[in-house]
C-alpha cells in the first residue's frame, strides 16, 4: 500500500449501503471514529447526512465522481473536506483529503498502486510462462526419449513371442488334450450316473404306484392329515364308506370333528378342535354322517407326505365280542334273581369247572387275536409310512433329472 508524503486524507471502501468493508488508507486516524461494519454516514457532520446520502445512492456504475463536499468533524473542529467516488457493482471506493489537489493525489497515487500492481501481476505471469516453457520442453524431451525406449522394448518383445510361439502351441494342444479326456471321462460318470439315477425313479415310481393302489384298495379305513392343523389331505374308498362322507366334504373337515381321539375311560379334553397327538392307538368314539356314534379303533402315525409334515390314520371297525368287552352288559341286580340264575344254582356243580375252563379258552383266543391284530396293524402302517417316503424321494429324483 503507497503512503503518501503529506498526511491529507483517506480512502475507504464501502458496499453499496455506504457501510464499511475495509480501511484502505488513513493519514487522518478516522478508524478511530468509524470501525468495520458502521456505516460512512457516521463521519459526516449532521448538516451534510442528506447531502452525503443523497450522493452515495446517485452513484454510477463504473464513472468516477469528484467535487464533493462535505461537513466532516475532525478533532473537535468541523471541517469542510473534498470528496471523490467509484463505484462498482457491490460496492464502492471512497476517497477523501482536506483540498480537491490532496484527492486528486491520492486518486493519481490509487491508479500509480494498480498499475504497479498490475505490472508486477504481468511479470510474474511473464516469468512463470518461461519456467513453464522451459518445463514443457524439458518434459517434452524426456516424452520422446521414453517412446523410442518403448520403441526398443516392442521390438524385443515381439521377438522373444515369436521365438515362445512354437512352444506356447505345444503346451496349448497338450493342455486341450487333457481337459478334453476329463470332459470324456466327466460325460462317461455322468451317463452312468444318469441310468442308474433313471433306474432308480423307475423303481421308486413303480413303488409309488404300488403304494397307491396299497391305499386305495386295501380293505382298511386310511387317511392322511396334515399336521399340525388336522385337515383331511386323502382318504381311501372304505374310509370315505365308513365315514358317510365324500372327498369333497371331508377337505372341509378335521380329524377331530370325525374321531373324539378320548380313550373310553374318558382321559382326554374331547376338544374337536385340538391337535390330533403324534401317536395314537386307542379305541375312541366316531361321529360318522347320518350314522349313530360307535367305538372304533383308530391307529396314528407320523409320516411326510409331499414334503409336507402328516399323519397316517387307520380306522378299524369293532366286531360284537370287541363291542361288548368294551361295554358289558349291566349284571341283574341281587334282590330280583332270575330264572336262568335260579336254574344254574341247581344244577349239577360238575358243570361249573367246565364253564370256567371254557370262559378262559375263549378270553385267551380273543386276547391272542388281538394281539396279532394289533401286530399286523402296526406292520401295515410302517408299510405305508415307507411307501410314503419312497415316494417322496422319486419326486425329488424326478426334480433333480428334471
Amino acid at each position: 500500500m503507497f503512503k503518501p508524503k503529506d498526511n491529507a486524507g483517506f480512502v475507504l471502501l464501502c458496499d453499496r449501503k455506504g457501510v464499511l468493508q475495509k480501511l484502505l488508507y488513513d493519514e487522518l486516524h478516522i478508524g478511530k471514529q468509524l470501525a468495520f461494519g458502521k456505516s460512512f454516514l457516521q463521519l459526516i457532520d449532521v448538516e451534510s447526512v442528506k447531502t452525503a446520502r443523497k450522493f452515495i445512492d446517485a452513484l454510477p456504475t463504473d464513472k468516477p465522481v469528484f467535487d464533493i463536499a462535505l461537513w466532516f468533524p475532525f478533532d473537535g473542529k468541523r471541517m469542510f473536506m473534498q470528496f471523490a467516488a467509484y463505484a462498482y457493482e457491490d460496492d464502492f471506493v471512497i476517497v477523501g483529503a482536506k483540498s480537491k489537489i490532496d484527492v486528486i493525489r491520492i486518486c493519481h497515487k490509487l491508479l500509480q498502486w494498480h498499475f504497479e500492481d498490475i505490472e508486477a501481476k504481468r511479470h510474474a505471469l511473464t516469468v512463470n510462462d518461461r519456467v513453464a516453457a522451459d518445463r514443457e520442453a524439458e518434459l517434452l524431451t524426456h516424452v520422446n526419449e521414453l517412446k523410442r525406449e518403448m520403441i526398443v522394448l516392442q521390438a524385443e518383445l515381439h521377438e522373444k513371442t515369436e521365438a515362445l510361439r512354437p512352444a506356447y502351441s505345444n503346451v496349448q494342444l497338450k493342455a486341450a488334450g487333457q481337459q478334453l479326456d476329463e470332459l470324456r471321462a466327466s460325460v462317461k460318470q455322468l451317463k452312468t450316473e444318469l441310468a442308474a439315477q433313471t433306474q432308480l425313479v423307475y423303481t421308486l415310481q413303480c413303488t409309488q404306484e404300488d403304494w397307491q393302489a396299497a391305499f386305495h384298495f386295501t380293505p382298511t379305513a386310511l387317511c392322511i392329515v396334515s399336521l399340525p392343523d388336522g385337515k383331511f389331505v386323502a382318504a381311501n374308498d372304505h374310509f370315505r364308506r365308513l365315514s358317510g362322507y365324500t372327498r369333497e366334504q371331508l377337505r372341509g373337515l378335521l380329524l377331530t370333528n370325525l374321531l373324539s381321539l378320548e380313550s373310553l375311560d374318558g382321559s382326554a379334553n374331547g376338544d374337536p378342535h385340538a391337535t390330533p397327538p403324534s401317536e395314537f392307538d386307542a379305541y375312541v368314539q366316531m361321529r360318522a354322517k347320518d350314522k349313530p356314534i360307535r367305538s372304533v379303533r383308530a391307529c396314528l402315525q407320523n409320516l411326510s407326505f409331499d414334503g409336507q409334515p402328516c399323519m397316517l390314520v387307520s380306522v378299524h371297525e369293532l366286531n360284537m365280542l370287541q363291542v361288548l368287552q368294551l361295554n358289558p352288559p349291566s349284571p341283574a341286580p341281587a334282590d330280583e334273581p332270575s330264572s336262568a340264575a335260579a336254574t344254574e344254582g341247581n344244577a349239577d356243580n360238575k358243570s361249573a369247572p367246565d364253564a370256567d375252563i371254557a370262559s378262559t379258552t375263549h378270553a385267551e383266543i380273543d386276547e391272542f387275536l388281538q394281539r396279532v391284530s394289533a401286530q399286523l396293524e402296526q406292520s401295515y402302517a410302517q408299510l405305508i409310512a415307507q411307501a410314503v417316503t419312497l415316494r417322496e424321494r422319486a419326486s425329488l429324483l424326478e426334480s433333480e433329472t428334471a
